[in-house]
């Protein structure tokens, strides 16, 4: 070998652990930014996939409200939204027997109860969804009971309070209450809103939410 050719040789020996070593972690660095662009990509596609089961699952449900009130009310099915529950109450165009059925059948968890006094409510009817939760799937379990007849003392009185602020705030309040039943064992929170209404001589409070578990 010639004295230059040596002399390059050397010269390529003594860069190549350098120019490996930045080989190296440029090939890392293109590596690592492809399999987090592919792990981006396979989120995005996951959490796509699950917003439009939920839509797909919510559209279920607004279906399955729209038909019990549509056989509640007699009036058309395209006719029923969601807001008009309140409006209809309101109107006395919904007797209590048929929002009881209606509330029965509501795919979450419901209630109406019946005023009796400051603080005083006495349960009407839950939905299915409401008994499967909390009482051990009897609907039934609850009708005409107080909340104290039902859960434990401080659970009831948290409800009681809440109904009461709903009944005299005359509007939608937002809730989230503890919860704890002997019966199911469930413990959490019932978390969402609470409204009062008048039919006849009576006032009412009714509830819709969710179960929020406490590791949630």
């Amino acid at each position: 070998m010639s004295e230059p050719e040596a002399t390059f040789m050397d010269q390529v020996a003594d860069a190549w652990p350098m120019a490996s070593t930045i080989f190296a972690a440029g090939a890392a660095w293109f590596t690592a930014g492809w399999r987090a662009k592919k792990a981006a990509e396979a989120k995005t596609v996951t959490l796509i996939e699950a917003l439009r089961d939920k839509a797909h699952q919510t559209e279920l449900e607004i279906a399955q409200i729209r038909a019990v009130l549509s056989a509640a009310t007699g009036m058309k099915f395209e006719q029923i939204t969601l807001d008009m529950v309140r409006d209809m109450v309101s109107r006395k165009s919904v007797t209590i027997q048929e929002l009881e059925t209606f509330i029965l059948t509501m795919p979450r968890l419901m209630c109406i109860k019946r005023r009796v006094g400051p603080g005083d409510f006495r349960m009407l009817q839950v939905s299915q969804v409401y008994a499967d939760r909390y009482l051990g799937g009897d609907a039934g379990a609850y009708a005409g009971k107080s909340d104290a007849e039902i859960w434990p003392p401080e659970i009831a009185q948290a409800f009681a309070v809440n109904d009461e602020q709903a009944f005299v705030s005359g509007g939608i309040m937002e809730i989230d209450e503890p919860v704890y039943s002997p019966l199911t064992g469930v413990r959490g929170h019932f978390v969402g809103v609470k409204w009062s209404f008048a039919l006849g001589r009576d006032s009412y409070v009714c509830g819709l939410g969710v179960h929020k578990a406490l590791t949630e």
